[in-house]
């Protein structure tokens, strides 16, 4: 078949992984560039991909590449921005998909531990690199190094509604969930009040008001009608943040969890960040997921 940039490929097939291949828990890097008409976006299923600049690419079997034609999709500006980010997948396409939101100062590494866990028990995930992070967990944030600095956190709202776009265009069928990271986890409150029928569920990590607007994520919350996880580090200080956001969710359906030992953002289900709690913390997260999503 042919691939976006017009470079003829006997190994990649729209939609099929190659004869002898399937999918795995491995991540492979995504690179979205975009498209103005997401319903002209193309995924492919291969071992190798030539990129729309020309430059080949080659990821391990079971790889999700996904692209499109045209560049400057996910910003307002003239400019386009990219945005990377890891797919894990369980191989079924009718199972919930996750989008994984980091912290300030952060990448997708953050979900390096955390998504395979949740791909074991029956969920998809794709974590990217907002253009609001940096430099952590041993890895670059891809989206700020290409676009050569740290945007502010409202900017990187955009990059959670292109993730959002994505689980449109690759002809997924399950339900779709966000999971935030400090600020990205007030963002989310916003990005599911603006989307309600394709949102199904909201988990927040230490989620706070911000934002200059100081009632903006309470504002959102009160339009989310779908269940809400929402926990926090365990000072009374990550308590306070969080505690408004959750009485002002409309859900009925909501939880509140403060841990007894609990550090701020999702790096609290890391056993490396969060020793003494990361087990706890897991269970929690997996007992409304499995309450809520099977």
């Amino acid at each position: 078949m042919t691939s976006p940039s017009g470079a003829a490929s006997s190994r990649l097939e729209k939609g099929r992984a190659p004869p002898g291949t399937a999918p795995g828990p491995e991540a492979t890097t995504i690179i979205f560039s975009g498209s103005a008409d997401y319903k002209n976006a193309n995924y492919y299923f291969g071992t190798d991909f030539t990129l729309p600049n020309g430059s080949t690419t080659t990821f391990g079997p079971g790889a999700y590449i996904f692209g499109a034609a045209d560049q400057g999709a996910f910003t307002t500006q003239s400019n386009g921005v990219t945005v990377y980010g890891d797919y894990y997948t369980n191989g079924n396409p009718h199972r919930p998909l996750i989008l994984l939101f980091h912290q300030a100062g952060s990448n997708r590494g953050e979900y390096s531990t955390i998504a395979p866990r949740l791909v074991e028990v029956g969920f998809n995930c794709l974590a990217i690199d907002q253009r609001a992070g940096g430099d952590m967990w041993g890895q670059k944030n891809q989206t700020v190094q290409h676009l050569g600095h740290s945007a502010s956190y409202l900017d990187a709202e955009r990059d959670l509604q292109a993730a959002l776009n994505w689980s449109r265009t690759v002809e997924k069928k399950g339900k779709v969930i966000l999971w935030g990271s400090s600020y990205s986890a007030s963002l989310v409150f916003v990005v599911a009040a603006q989307h309600p029928d394709e949102v199904s569920g909201v988990l927040a990590f230490s989620p706070g008001e911000y934002f200059e607007q100081k009632d903006m994520i309470r504002q959102a919350a009160e339009q989310v009608h779908v269940p809400v996880f929402i926990t926090c580090g365990s000072s009374e200080q990550e308590a306070a943040n969080a505690r408004p956001i959750y009485e002002a969710v409309a859900s009925k359906e909501k939880v509140f969890f403060i841990p007894p030992a609990g550090v701020h953002g999702s790096k609290t289900l890391r056993a490396d960040s969060d020793p003494k709690g990361a087990a706890r913390n897991r269970r929690e997260v997996l007992s409304f997921l499995k309450k809520n999503f099977g």
